[in-house]
């Protein structure tokens, strides 16, 4: 009997080369089990997307989408503005509202751009609402003037999700002059389970 050629592999190599690729094989199969984040996706911050409502009740200011919408202390940068001053005794707000797609079981990190301006004595409050309920929010109290707010939500279920920032400002009856927020951007990335 000979012994095998160089070029030969026996079955002990062959069976140990086995040995090793099993282990390899079963951390591969176990990798897509592990939470991978998707792709950023952006909302477009326009009026075709977003529905805009109002207490209809400003007794100055408004609601401006225009990114050159000026006043006369400063230039609003792009995004959701509200400037509007509240009645005496009264509170007025806005709500911009969009829709976004969600899968059951995934978790969904939010990225909500704000800048605020705090030049008036009243403060206002802003809201970010997934189907009506409130999961983050910030006031104009203090620094910094513009940041980011974090949201995260698990979906239950498979569809559309209610996704709203809103702004309010109470008014006091000797008060009547909010701060303004401005909603910037809103992004979001998903887990992948």
């Amino acid at each position: 009997m000979q012994g095998p050629t160089p070029r030969s592999i026996t079955r002990r190599q062959l069976a140990a080369g086995a040995a090793w690729t099993v282990p390899a094989l079963t951390v591969a199969a176990a990798a897509p089990a592990m939470a991978v984040s998707g792709p950023r996706t952006c909302v477009t911050m326009a009026p075709s997307t977003w529905t805009t409502e109002t207490s209809n009740n400003a007794s100055a200011g408004g609601v401006y989408w225009d990114p050159s919408q000026t006043n006369t202390t400063h230039q609003y940068p792009p995004g959701f503005t509200v400037n509007a001053d509240p009645p005496a005794n009264d509170t007025y707000w806005a709500t911009i509202t969009t829709t976004i797609h969600v899968v059951a079981g995934r978790t969904y990190s939010f990225s909500v751009d704000y800048e605020k301006f705090i030049r008036n004595p009243l403060t206002a409050t802003g809201t970010v609402l997934i189907n009506g309920t409130t999961y983050g929010s910030i006031t104009t109290t203090g620094l910094p003037l513009n940041g980011t707010l974090p949201v995260t939500y698990r979906a239950t279920t498979t569809g559309t999700i209610s996704f709203a920032l809103r702004v309010t400002i109470p008014a006091t009856s000797n008060q009547t002059s909010g701060d303004d927020i401005t909603w910037e951007s809103v992004c979001y990335t998903s887990d992948w389970t």
